[in-house]
């Protein structure tokens, strides 16, 4: 009799422990070293490496509790400089190692797997749900020839089984997303004086963004709103070579589109284009693949604006 009421006894603390467990959550564990970490972020787009201002969110998971969200940053950052000619040359700093603002991700026990991502997003909840830029309007780059670099998104993973003082390096981020150029287009004659672009979409066959999106490092995929268009907003320029009887052009458009490079160069893009005088041109085309390369799907000679 006694067996048993001591048997019972233990049943019920395990079952209470149990529980205790189960409401609680997962028990952490405490951390017992840094995992230091180093990469580098070349897009197509900005190819000089960390530029100033960059934050990183890094994620580590394993036994225990996962840490989410860490806020990181470049120990350098590329170094510009005059190249006298309105431009500016850029040295990158290459793949250094990336500091935590504040918390430092930590080893626990047993095997880490680290994820990084750029840019920084406060609101990202977990790996699977990391907040990425919303591209479905985007502005036009007034400094430089390319998309802002706010549109890119770079991702990065690596795993650590050891706690050690040795940095961990990510190597070079993936490009989530692909930068399409519309190169300087001649204007139709037909579309008569204009002096100001009022409106730029940029529509495709299938979503090329997406609005409240998250991506999902395990599965490496997208989630959120898809949309099939966006809208280029800001100063679009328009050139006026009339003089030299060359016409009107409008100025190389720079986006970027929430696909990787292989598919974006499968899509079919239609670009229109209205002006102060109220008349739009529109023209649709595939990219140029053999213009295309190093993930910049071009659509030069693939488009011949008409009036509608």
């Amino acid at each position: 009799m006694k067996k048993i009421y001591c048997l019972a006894l233990a049943a019920l603390v395990v079952s209470a422990w149990s529980c205790k467990k189960d409401e609680e959550g997962e028990q952490d564990l405490p951390v017992v070293g840094e995992i230091k970490i180093s990469g580098d972020f070349k897009p197509y787009s900005h190819n000089n490496g960390w530029m100033e201002g960059e934050q990183i969110g890094v994620f580590v998971t394993s036994d225990g509790q996962p840490q989410n969200n860490l806020l990181y940053k470049p120990s350098a950052v590329a170094v510009g400089e005059d190249n006298g000619y309105g431009g500016t040359d850029w040295t990158s700093a290459g793949n250094v190692v990336l500091n935590p603002v504040e918390t430092a991700a930590g080893f626990k026990a047993g095997e880490h797997k680290v994820y990084a991502y750029v840019p920084y997003n406060a609101d990202s909840k977990s790996c699977n749900e990391v907040v990425i830029p919303d591209l479905s309007v985007q502005e036009v780059n007034t400094e430089d020839y390319c998309p802002k670099l706010q549109y890119n998104f770079g991702y990065a993973s690596a795993t650590v089984s050891e706690n050690s003082v040795a940095v961990t390096d990510l190597g070079d981020f993936k490009s989530l997303f692909a930068q399409v150029t519309v190169p300087s287009a001649q204007l139709p004659d037909e579309l008569g004086t204009v002096t100001k672009v009022t409106s730029c979409t940029i529509t495709a066959n299938k979503p090329i963004a997406y609005k409240n999106g998250t991506f999902d490092f395990e599965k490496e995929t997208i989630s959120g709103e898809a949309v099939n268009s966006i809208s280029y907003t800001g100063e679009i320029g328009i050139n006026d070579y009339s003089s030299w009887g060359m016409g009107m052009t409008l100025e190389t458009l720079y986006l970027m589109v929430a696909v990787p490079y292989e598919t974006a160069l499968s899509y079919e893009y239609t670009v229109e284009v209205t002006f102060d005088n109220n008349k739009t041109i529109t023209a649709t085309g595939k990219p140029s693949e053999s213009m295309s390369n190093e993930n910049n799907v071009n659509m030069y000679g693939a488009l011949t604006f008409t009036v509608k």
